[in-house]
């Protein structure tokens, strides 16, 4: 049915935006979500990466301790047993650029496996890049029990600083402080890696939703509106949604002057007979029947409707009035070769038509009820036939 439906077309405006809205609403949410996300893992992997720190502090002072014992039960020298310990940590790199090394209270650097050409110099004032002492941030933590120190430092062949955590420990007997050192850089990768993955799972399953929202939206949208204009009998179109269309009907024939508007009122004949001996359950099944016949044989320009009951009602455009005769005609003839067989027992059925066409400047509702008065011409006439 080709009418223009302005209030139609407003409510799916209007439907659009809001689903525009829903899909904005989950877009921003999913940031939040990730925002949050990032933030709990950025802590989460900090925390991971601290703990690590700590504990590889925790192994580096046993080997330091081992060693220490080793003095003390006389195995080696003093001097033998701190270059052996050192040895040992010197080579025990971990990660991508971790290790250790060690300074005494003085801030002087003893060992150092990456800057060799510093061990012995004093550091005690040395700065990082952002102002911080950090030798004397270590002999402070590293005495007063250990823990994390966060500072900037050159990372190994590079020129470049970069944020680091290393967990101080001070080893009184040798006046040892003890540093791991871990770069963060491949942490805050790691770190973008997840929130990236994260983000293309959270905006596929989002897009999903959406997507799969809109188009259960747009269908239940679309059934709402075939239920409020369809009948749900026959699939013709409903009394109200005839009602509503009137004004754009008159449009429509005003746009082609050179046309008919026709109204065609059918009535099937002897409709209660039908529901008093085959019960209504058969008699929806004839109603059924009818309705695909009328709209089978319409053009598809042409507007059917349920009008009520066991009435049918066409508006159409016609070039004259044989034209909706031959119409009226036709569906008339169908409807008398339908066979219906209720429980073994077969029938058939008449209709009777009445047709009325719109003179100038008449109402579409004065034509539908001339069309209706003939129509019980019809009837009186003896029924089965079409007056116009």
């Amino acid at each position: 049915m080709l009418i223009y439906d302005m209030g139609s077309k407003q409510k799916k405006l209007n439907i659009g935006r809001k689903l525009i809205a829903t899909a904005s609403l989950s877009l921003a949410g999913m940031v939040i979500v990730l925002s949050l996300f990032y933030n709990g893992l950025s802590s989460s992997l900090m925390n991971e990466r601290k703990s690590q720190s700590t504990r590889l502090s925790q192994i580096g002072m046993n080997i330091i301790k081992h060693f220490h014992s080793l003095m003390l039960n006389n195995e080696l020298n003093s001097s033998q047993a701190q270059i052996m310990a050192m040895s040992v940590l010197n080579s025990a790199t971990f990660g991508k650029n971790g290790y250790f090394w060690i300074n005494n209270s003085n801030g002087t650097l003893l060992m150092h496996p990456y800057s060799k050409n510093s061990i012995g110099q004093t550091n005690i004032n040395t700065m990082d890049s952002q102002g911080k002492y950090l030798f004397k941030d270590f002999i402070n933590t590293a005495k007063n029990g250990g823990g994390i120190v966060e500072y900037y430092w050159f990372m190994p062949n590079s020129s470049d600083t970069f944020s680091k955590v290393s967990y101080v420990a001070y080893f009184e007997p040798w006046d040892w402080i003890l540093g791991t050192g871990l770069y963060l850089d491949d942490l805050e990768k790691e770190i973008r890696h997840y929130a990236f993955s994260a983000f293309i799972i959270v905006f596929i399953f989002t897009t999903i939703i959406v997507v799969l929202s809109i188009s259960l939206t747009r269908k239940i949208v679309f059934n709402l509106e075939s239920m409020a204009i369809r009948d749900s009998l026959t699939q013709l179109y409903t009394r109200r949604y005839l009602n509503e269309k009137m004004d754009e009907l008159k449009l429509k024939y005003q746009r082609n002057e050179h046309m008919s508007l026709s109204v065609i009122f059918f009535d099937i004949d002897y409709f209660k007979s039908i529901n008093d001996a085959y019960g209504h359950a058969y008699g929806d099944e004839v109603l059924k029947n009818v309705g695909k016949i009328i709209s089978s044989t319409s053009r598809p320009d042409d507007l059917c409707v349920r009008y009520g009951g066991e009435e049918f009602v066409i508006i159409a455009l016609s070039e004259d009035k044989d034209t909706a005769i031959n119409l009226a005609e036709r569906i008339r003839a169908k409807i008398n070769n339908i066979i219906f067989n209720s429980n073994g027992v077969e029938f058939s059925i008449t209709m009777s038509a009445g047709i009325a066409i719109r003179e100038e400047d008449e109402l579409i509702s004065s034509v539908i009820q001339r069309a209706d008065e003939k129509l019980y011409e019809a009837k009186n006439n003896g029924r089965d036939c079409v007056i116009f």
